[in-house]
């Protein structure tokens, strides 16, 4: 039950693919330096500012928004499945506990467990919930990026 996403891989290799496929229509809409002037240099800026709004939209656009976008992904699916680990693991071992622990009965050791499975049940529920917002989220932020690089100014 290991969500595919929670791979740094995966999300690495969508990210890539939306990078290229946005550079790729921008380029193509607009060729290469006026996609590139565009995306570094946005309309109305003054000349005095250039030196530090060129490199900060560089970064923004070419190295900041794959990695965020990655990196979202990632952590969204990976943090909701590890906290589900966490409550089955930890409510099975409970459940399963035969000796006091930390001078705690059995048989309370046993009715945590049951309760932590229980609601690792909504845990999973709320993970699956997350993992369909960020597979939204990924989308939208994909086509706005895809829109952003065919727009004529930005």
């Amino acid at each position: 039950m290991f969500p595919t996403f929670s791979k740094i891989g995966y999300a690495w290799g969508l990210a890539a693919i939306t990078f290229l496929l946005y550079n790729g229509v921008g380029i193509y809409k607009h060729g290469f330096f006026k996609y590139f002037k565009n995306n570094v240099l946005p309309a109305g800026v003054p000349m005095w500012m250039w030196p530090l709004i060129i490199p900060l939209e560089f970064l923004s656009n070419f190295v900041i928004r794959p990695i965020t976008l990655a990196l979202r992904l990632f952590a969204n699916v990976f943090g909701g499945h590890l906290v589900v680990l966490v409550f089955v693991v930890g409510g099975s071992m409970l459940l399963t506990a035969t000796h006091e622990i930390a001078d705690k009965p059995v048989w309370l050791l046993n009715t945590a467990g049951v309760v932590s499975l229980l609601f690792s049940l909504a845990i999973f529920a709320l993970e699956l919930f997350v993992s369909v917002m960020q597979a939204y989220i990924f989308t939208v932020l994909t086509a706005q990026y895809v829109a952003t690089a065919l727009a004529d100014e930005h």
